[in-house]
């Protein structure tokens, strides 16, 4: 529904004998983009994207479709035990490949009709304990871990679609640390989000995912991570930002502040004393 003075419009897309699994809105001037992920009703992931782009100014679905995600990126991390599991499952009529947990971080309209989202694997872990005397206490685990970002053109194929390996892991704080931001600039996708420095070599590039990040985390272990996604191709590059003797703190991605007007990005440092850094791109 979009509101504007005393007028109300309604525009409806049809998600018939389908589950969704999140959804997001964003606006490029007045041209509005609603997106999500679908799966069948009877699904615990999803299969794929829906999309609709709706011309404020004229009150018009400009354009919507529904995609499935391509199947080689669905099964590009399964072992060939899986696959074969995954094949037999298929065969007795059984659903094809998932996506588990994946929640729309971000959504960029670009100005030819194309979108890129960004979404995020989240889940948390209840964990509970009794110990000699009795008393029962629970934990709770916050995961936040690989993105997955993709690019649909105006009309409804997929230019690409990637994932950046990552596993952010914290106790009991409803994941302060976690999480990521992302900005445009430059023709690409760039992500910032907290990682272990050791997934990167001397020359502070990403050599690839070798160790989870936990917090709290110890000063040598913590990098601020860049990647960018050029947006014609889908091609990463990934590489430390920053790291601990530079920030002073861990950036808390989830209260620093974009704006894409200004094109600035505010960046929370939590340490000894809190901190502020602005990121102009």
């Amino acid at each position: 529904m979009h509101v504007k003075g005393n007028e109300l419009s309604e525009y409806e897309i049809a998600i018939d004998e389908m589950r969704v699994f999140d959804i997001g809105v964003s606006a490029l001037d007045s041209m509005l983009t609603v997106t999500g992920t679908y799966g069948p009703a009877f699904s615990t992931g999803a299969q794929g994207v829906f999309l609709q782009r709706i011309d404020l100014s004229s009150k018009t679905i400009v354009n919507e479709y529904f995609k499935e995600f391509p199947r080689d990126f669905m099964t590009q991390n399964l072992t060939t035990e899986q696959l074969d599991r995954l094949e037999r499952r298929e065969e007795r009529g059984r659903l094809g490949p998932q996506l588990y947990n994946y929640a729309i971080r971000a959504i960029h309209p670009l100005p030819d009709g194309s979108t890129v989202v960004l979404a995020e694997q989240f889940y948390i872990y209840q964990q509970n304990a009794s110990d000699a005397r009795g008393i029962s206490q629970t934990a709770y685990h916050y995961y936040y871990n690989d993105l997955i970002a993709y690019k649909i053109d105006a009309g409804g194929t997929f230019n690409w679609i990637v994932q950046l390996p990552k596993e952010q892991h914290s106790v009991n704080d409803n994941g302060y640390y976690s999480s990521v931001m992302s900005f445009i600039s430059n023709g690409k996708l760039c992500c910032l989000f907290n990682d272990n420095l050791k997934n990167y070599d001397e020359f502070r590039n990403y050599e690839g995912f070798y160790r989870t990040i936990s917090f709290p985390v110890r000063k040598k272990s913590y990098a601020l991570a860049l990647g960018q996604i050029d947006l014609q191709t889908g091609e990463i590059r990934r590489t430390v930002f920053n790291d601990y003797q530079e920030t002073n703190g861990v950036v808390v991605l989830r209260l620093s502040s974009l704006d894409n007007v200004k094109r600035e990005l505010l960046l929370f440092s939590s340490g000894s004393r809190e901190r502020f850094g602005l990121l102009r791109f």
